[in-house]
């Protein structure tokens, strides 16, 4: 007979499986917190290596064409002439500049964020993820992916370009309707936001991958905005501590000739490149983990994820 005043012991629940990363259960926000520095940790070398990599071809190619077009424009063609304006060597190099820049950027944020999806699918299972097999995972889904965020940028863009159109025909007073706008687009773009995850973990089309993210988000909105926009303050947060010392030493350094300053400008770039890698890894593998969240409360995912990790030798072509 109990003792009185004592309520009965409730029954022992077994923690969840966890054979990676994260356990088989509905993700708690600590959950996804503590998943990136194991996932740092573990799978550093195609998170880190690769993406370094990627993005550090982009500054390296960017400064280069600078360091080479300041020397091709040279002192007697000014960026600027007073009576003529803007000279036309300067407006070749700055559109071509920008167009190389802008392809480019575009490839390796594709490309870093079909990695984390790429990793995080091994990395849940707690199997080992080989670098050159995850990159070339992650090159495969890169076109669809590009697809993918263009039409994810168009559909938002089109808004601000109508709303632009109409200022230049109405007026200044027009621009209000933006602010009326901004509302719709962050819905927008966060009902949109699994979509890198479901192209490479699910293999979809872009089309398909904006409407099953479309669904997965539907009633979680304000969970998956909260958790997104808190984990891309803090990886912002944590790149600009990390770019900042270096940007402040560069700018305390005395005046040397062009070779030394060649020089140090390219290694004050190391700091900007893994600035950015990080931020880039902490909104993309949050991305990944919200989506198998997801699928862990909706769709069942736990049983299959459980099973696929305890029996090697299954496959798992996706993370259902």
């Amino acid at each position: 007979m109990p003792h009185p005043g004592w309520a009965p012991l409730a029954p022992y629940a077994p923690p969840p499986p966890q054979p990676g990363v994260i356990p088989l259960a509905p993700l708690s926000l600590g959950d996804c917190f503590a998943a990136l520095p194991a996932l740092a940790r573990r799978y550093w070398r195609p998170l880190i290596g690769l993406g370094a990599a990627a993005f550090g071809l982009v500054y390296a190619v960017t400064y280069l064409y600078s360091a080479a077009a300041v020397l091709y424009l040279g002192s007697d063609d000014p960026y600027i002439d007073l009576d003529r304006g803007l000279s036309g060597a300067l407006l070749t190099v700055v559109a071509i500049a920008v167009a190389v820049g802008a392809l480019l950027t575009l490839l390796s944020h594709a490309f870093v964020s079909a990695l984390c999806p790429a990793v995080l699918r091994q990395a849940v299972l707690g199997r080992p993820a080989p670098t050159a097999d995850t990159g070339r995972r992650a090159l495969r889904r890169v076109p669809a992916l590009i697809g993918t965020l263009l039409l994810m940028t168009l559909a938002c863009a089109l808004p601000v370009l109508a709303v632009a159109a109409l200022t230049l025909l109405s007026g200044p007073a027009t621009m209000l309707l933006l602010l009326a706008a901004l509302p719709f687009l962050v819905w927008f773009w966060i009902r949109c936001s699994l979509a890198p995850a479901v192209v490479v973990l699910e293999g979809a089309g872009p089309l398909t991958a904006l409407r099953r993210s479309f669904r997965l988000v539907r009633g979680s909105w304000w969970r998956i905005f909260g958790i997104q926009l808190l984990m891309s303050v803090l990886g912002t947060v944590a790149a600009t501590a990390l770019v900042l010392p270096f940007d402040a030493l560069g700018a305390a350094l005395p005046a040397y000739g062009d070779t030394v300053e060649f020089l140090l400008g390219g290694l004050l770039l190391l700091p900007t490149v893994a600035g950015v890698l990080l931020s880039t890894l902490v909104s993309q593998l949050t991305v990944a983990l919200l989506y198998t969240d997801l699928r862990i409360r909706r769709e069942g995912l736990a049983p299959a994820l459980a099973e696929a990790a305890y029996s090697p030798r299954r496959p798992l072509s996706d993370l259902g």
